[in-house]
């Protein structure tokens, strides 16, 4: 990916700021359909938190990144449960809202228009709580999305972590409910990375998807070096 941010500072302890992203295939130079289609945001933060509008990574998206031991960046992660007719990853057209820490929680909020001209809206408005304490990570989320007249598509994701010294396990299990027949989807993630030496770590990850009578294991292995703070080799 490839992206352009910057903040400026309005004093009195608020920001502005935009954050724009895309996505582009080192092996072909390709660029994704939409220019800056992984994110394109401007907001305000402050001692309130943090309000983005664009297209921003919805709170369910926090909650998975977040609880996936592989990082959402190998073979195996969780970002199968979104796919299309799943679970919703990002936002266009939205408001967008997360918290500052209080206690170790932060609140996650968002609102995006399906701007449809006749039918459903379109719309989904999802919410989030995280808490994070030292190793600990525990998180859910909740969407609802308007797109059919016979009922709202329901989505909600739970995930959770810890760190053990050399030791880290994280899962999370997430749910796209859409309206109608067997047209629900069920993910299980349960994986964890141990450290090999000062520089390696090794990854595990046990995944389980389930959608009508269609059932399915994906056992992934993942081994990565670090050979600077920003740079690594890694086999999946």
């Amino acid at each position: 990916r490839i992206g352009f941010r910057g903040t400026e500072d309005l004093s009195g302890g608020l920001k502005a700021m935009f954050n724009l992203e895309a996505g582009v295939s080192l092996d072909t130079g390709n660029g994704d359909a939409a220019l800056f289609g992984r994110r394109a945001v401007v907001g305000l933060e402050g001692g309130f938190g943090l309000v983005t509008i664009g297209r921003e990574y919805t709170p369910i998206a926090s909650i998975a990144g977040q609880s996936d031991i592989l990082g959402q960046g190998f073979y195996g992660t969780n970002l199968a449960a979104f796919n299309t007719g799943r679970l919703t990853r990002r936002l266009s057209n939205s408001i967008n809202y997360k918290s500052n820490a209080m206690s170790g929680f932060k609140l996650l909020a968002a609102y995006g228009l399906g701007e449809t001209s006749t039918g459903p809206s379109g719309d989904t408005a999802g919410v989030a709580l995280e808490y994070a304490n030292g190793p600990l990570f525990v998180g859910a989320g909740y969407h609802q999305v308007e797109r059919l007249a016979s009922g709202d598509d329901k989505e909600y994701t739970v995930g959770a972590g810890y760190k053990f010294g050399m030791v880290e396990v994280k899962g999370n299990y997430m749910v796209g409910d859409r309206t109608g027949a067997n047209n629900k989807f069920e993910q299980l993630n349960l994986g964890a990375a141990v450290a090999v030496g000062s520089a390696g770590k090794v990854y595990v990850n046990l995944q389980r998807n389930e959608q009508a009578s269609a059932k399915g294991n994906l056992l992934a292995l993942a081994y990565s070096h670090s050979l600077s703070k920003r740079t690594n080799v890694y086999t999946t």
